[in-house]
């Protein structure tokens, strides 16, 4: 899982750091919405696992359709 976004760094406040997404992406964000950097962007590490998981099963299903 990959997410592209511009990372608003503040090093004054590090707790007021901000990402954009900018990209299609699997997580449910938003492109163009700001994001807390701690806050939960949409997807949590069992939901990026469960979609990793989902995309290698479509893949293996794919492939044994292909194969003779």
């Amino acid at each position: 899982m990959h997410l592209s976004a511009v990372w608003r760094h503040i090093p004054a406040n590090p707790d007021a750091d901000r990402i954009v997404p900018y990209t299609a992406n699997f997580g449910g964000v938003k492109n163009g919405r700001a994001y807390f950097f701690g806050e939960r962007v949409g997807f949590s590490r069992n939901s990026a696992i469960q979609i990793i998981l989902r995309w290698y099963e479509r893949y293996q299903e794919e492939l044994a359709v292909r194969q003779p």
